[in-house]
Formats: structure tokens, C-alpha cells, sequence
């Protein structure tokens, strides 16, 4: 019995510190242990964010990273060449969760 309930706990553990993916996932960030796993650059790039992010105590979650995000979408637009990271960041303002999708829907702009 006491074998059952240590190999629980282990199992609980490595769920709560390595980042496991999800079928159909390319990349998972792990908030509790700061570690990340991705299978292609696209997704290293985005999981390294979320740890460097976390690094810098969440400034994606400030005011000024959604208006400096918005300022560069906005200049950025006004160029000729498309530029795949406007186009990635307003495919992702769409998701409500993103911090992004509240400057382009804040009402006291």
C-alpha cells in the first residue's frame, strides 16, 4: 500500500515539473520548474518567451507591453512587406486570454 502512494506522489511530481506536451502539441512551458519542451523552432521560440517572460516577472501582463505590441503592429502595417510576426501577433489578438486583444478592445482609447 505504501507503494502505491509514493509511486502516486511521484508520478504527481513529475506532472507538477516537467513539462509534458499535450497530443497535438509542439511546445509546453512549465511555469513551476521554468522548463520548457518544443519540437520545432517556431515553438522554441514561443515556449522561450514564456520563460523569459516569467524571467522578467510577467511584463506581457503590463499596459505598456500591449501598447509597445500595438505600436509596432500599428507601424509595422504601414510598411509595403508583410512582416510574419504582424501577421502571427494578429492572429493571435483574436484569443480573448491575450493581453493584446484588450488594447485593441479597451474603451477608454
Amino acid at each position: 500500500m505504501k507503494l502505491i502512494k509514493w509511486t502516486i506522489v511521484c508520478v504527481a511530481l513529475l506532472f507538477l515539473i516537467v513539462p509534458i506536451p499535450l497530443p497535438g502539441t509542439s511546445g509546453v512551458y512549465n511555469y513551476v520548474s521554468n522548463l520548457y519542451w518544443c519540437s520545432d523552432n517556431v515553438s522554441c521560440l514561443h515556449e522561450r518567451a514564456h520563460q523569459m517572460d516569467r524571467n522578467q516577472g510577467q511584463i506581457s501582463h503590463s499596459k505598456e507591453w500591449s501598447n509597445a505590441l500595438y505600436l509596432y503592429v500599428v507601424v509595422q502595417s504601414r510598411n509595403d512587406e508583410i512582416d510574419p510576426f504582424v501577421v502571427a501577433i494578429l492572429s493571435s489578438y483574436v484569443q480573448p486570454h491575450h493581453k493584446f486583444f484588450y488594447v485593441l478592445n479597451d474603451p477608454s482609447a
